[in-house]
């Protein structure tokens, strides 16, 4: 069933029994990924789920997940990080002539900073762009 548009299809057809004088949808103009990566420690999985976002005619939006991983056991940060961007790059080309917005978020909380780094560094994005858990573990041991 992934892929094949069935579930696109029955959605515009629902949204058309709906509202029948909406006029017809056009293809979006533009992709939105969320893309959220909990790094594992030695002991712990690394996982990834990827998302994306639509609009409907009435300006809601709906998540779809398009993607699941979790990396086996062991394997090296500087493996995870290089598969990170093989993604990224995937996820940027599968727009075509459609732009692409993809919006990441990593949680590390049990590793600390480094391997974020790594992916920032890797992805050539601003620390900004990458969204940290680390400051809401700071803030919740300066409380305790």
């Amino acid at each position: 069933m992934p892929g094949d548009g069935s579930f696109e299809n029955w959605k515009l057809r629902r949204e058309y029994e709906a509202n029948p004088s909406a006029p017809p949808k056009e293809p979006e103009k533009w992709l939105d990924y969320h893309v959220g990566v909990d790094i594992g420690q030695k002991h712990d999985y690394t996982a990834l789920a990827v998302t994306e976002c639509r609009p409907n005619y009435a300006g809601d939006k709906f998540y779809f997940v398009r993607y699941l991983h979790r990396f086996r056991l062991g394997l090296p940060f500087g493996t995870t990080v290089q598969k990170l961007v093989s993604l990224d790059r995937q996820l940027r080309a599968s727009g075509g002539s459609r732009s692409v917005s993809i919006t990441w978020a990593c949680d590390a909380t049990g590793i600390g900073s480094p391997v974020v780094e790594m992916i920032q560094k890797a992805l050539d994005f601003y620390k900004e762009n990458i969204k940290r858990n680390l400051e809401k573990r700071a803030r919740k041991e300066d409380e305790e």
